[in-house]
């Protein structure tokens, strides 16, 4: 983890002007993700323990929290000047 905590909308609006057009962030609701793993045909058994683990990942204080310290390697604004500028170069974006 970096040394400095980002929200997914703030992540959102780093990638909007790395890229070039805008990016938005949407929380879904549980129930909307597992119909959509449903949907795509994953097991029962999978979409429980996918839902688990989002679960998991958006809870601060859970197992999968980790502090922030300002000798974490890699803080996310740098992330996106150093990764994101050298994979936009080699891509492009098509608009659905």
């Amino acid at each position: 983890m970096g040394p400095e905590n980002v929200t997914p909308r703030e992540v959102a609006v780093l990638l909007s002007n790395a890229l070039g057009h805008p990016i938005r962030y949407e929380r879904l609701a549980l129930e909307t993700v597992n119909d959509q793993l449903r949907s795509a045909g994953f097991t029962e058994t999978v979409q429980q323990e996918l839902l688990d683990l989002f679960v998991a990942l958006s809870d601060p204080n859970g197992a999968y929290a980790t502090p922030r310290t300002p000798e974490a390697p890699y803080p996310v604004r740098r992330f996106r000047a150093d990764k994101i500028g050298s994979v936009v170069s080699r891509c492009r974006v098509v608009e659905q």
